[in-house]
């Protein structure tokens, strides 16, 4: 490790600051620090380099433990988040579907009871279309808060009904998932599902692909999501992208919560790969 550090040094040698870890006797870590300068030999041309090296373990592990600590406190922070906003889409969900929806159908009800004749015809007609509207447009708002399909039919149907829902004449988008990915947790389940929802609205607004596929793997206790399609390509790096667009940033930080990794490649359109580990 120290090789490589001074390999990668520039050849302006008069100052050496870095540190670096190595493997002790016993199998433990130890982090070193290099400190040091170029010091000229007398009456000669040559220079020779002083420099002391510190044993900087005890600092560097209260550091790194430190840090372990702020990043599981910022993952508790966003954990709880997600299931702050889960919880509360279910509420809206229940209130839409169980309240409101039903009331719409009441209302449907009794208007194909009456008895119309002439010109109100017309005019029935017309609320009967707002109504149906009004229900399509209820189920859809229900369903994207909390999806009923993946709570009771497991998550290889739920990503099967979202992919024939978010088809169109224009744009289709096809899963492959085998069943064992219904045997995850219901928690992780849920945020898989909402990446790839993510991922395939993204493609709706921004990749003007005509198709998209989704892909799910899960072997010795590694799980893979893959979201491609035809589009125009990824313009961004990932940085820009994620300080761009919320819809991203809700990708990594979901992500990040499974404690996995995200990788965006393009050719002929857009491959977004997803892993992280599950036991």
């Amino acid at each position: 490790m120290a090789k490589e550090q001074f390999s990668m040094l520039s050849d302006d040698l008069s100052k050496i600051d870095f540190d670096f870890k190595v493997l002790a006797k016993n199998n433990s870590i130890k982090y070193l620090a290099i400190k040091g300068k170029q010091s000229p030999i007398k009456k000669t041309e040559r220079v020779h380099h002083v420099g002391v090296i510190i044993d900087i373990t005890a600092v560097k592990t209260i550091a790194l433990a430190r840090q372990e600590l702020k990043d599981e406190k910022q993952k508790l922070i966003t954990e709880a988040t997600f299931k702050a906003q889960e919880a509360e889409r279910y509420r809206f969900s229940s209130v839409l579907h169980d309240s409101i929806c039903q009331l719409l159908y009441g209302i449907k009800f009794k208007l194909q009871n009456f008895q119309l004749n002439g010109s109100s015809k017309s005019e029935y007609k017309a609320i009967e279309d707002l109504l149906s509207q009004a229900i399509k447009e209820t189920r859809e708002l229900s369903y994207e808060l909390t999806p009923s399909v993946l709570r009771d039919f497991g998550f290889v149907e739920g990503v099967r009904d979202m992919a024939n829902r978010l088809s169109s004449r224009n744009f289709k988008v096809t899963s492959k998932i085998k069943p064992s990915a219904n045997l995850i947790d219901k928690d992780i389940q849920l945020t898989m599902f909402r990446i790839i929802q993510e991922l395939i609205n993204n493609c709706i607004k921004h990749a003007n692909a005509s198709k998209a596929d989704i892909l799910v793997c899960s072997e010795n206790g590694n799980i893979t999501i893959l979201v491609t399609d035809n589009g125009n390509g990824f313009k961004q790096d990932l940085d820009t992208a994620l300080a761009n667009g919320s819809g991203l940033r809700n990708i990594k930080n979901r992500i990040s919560l499974l404690g996995g990794t995200l990788n965006i490649s393009v050719n002929k359109g857009t491959t977004v790969t997803v892993n992280f580990k599950y036991n």
